[in-house]
């Protein structure tokens, strides 16, 4: 997590969760089970809370999201049938969006989510536990929506970067 303010970076704090670490250690079900769904909703929301703690206000927040769990969400909000990242830059995925895409990724065996609109192959095993990261978020920080970014962290830094040059030579 990175708080920023007018584009200036004001605290960064990260919390050690990913959607492999998340399927493997937890939602290990096919798919996953009630049980294996609140245990890491509450792993998620613990972390994200001591997140919160560290980066204090958060008001006006603007929540970008990166990379790939991310952008598959984007492309399976839109039902993608061929990834554009055109179409996945700055897309805003709302809340109420997530929490649909969550209810049919958990109703559905890793083989019935191959082939679904948008997830890109190989992503079937742990796009469950993205969603359920990303939801837990945006509710521990109140955000209702997540602009999403094709870019990375590291090339968002680097734009960022470049842009200040110019601004200040």
């Amino acid at each position: 997590f990175i708080a920023s303010r007018h584009g200036q970076p004001l605290k960064t704090t990260s919390i050690d969760m990913g959607v492999v670490r998340l399927t493997e250690r937890v939602l290990q079900g096919d798919p996953p089970r009630a049980t294996e769904i609140q245990q890491a909703e509450t792993l998620i929301h613990a972390l994200t809370q001591g997140a919160r703690r560290e980066l204090g206000d958060l008001t006006d927040l603007m929540l970008v999201g990166t990379a790939g769990t991310i952008t598959s969400l984007a492309a399976v909000a839109q039902e993608l049938p061929v990834y554009d990242p055109a179409r996945i830059q700055n897309y805003v995925l709302e809340l109420p969006v997530i929490r649909r895409i969550e209810r049919d990724l958990f109703g559905k065996t890793q083989s019935q989510r191959v082939g679904m609109p948008g997830l890109e192959a190989g992503r079937e095993g742990v796009i469950a536990a993205g969603v359920l990261i990303l939801r837990c978020i945006m509710e521990e920080l109140n955000a209702a929506r997540c602009v999403v970014s094709e870019y990375g962290l590291r090339e968002g830094v680097l734009v960022h970067l470049a842009r200040s040059c110019r601004a200040h030579p």
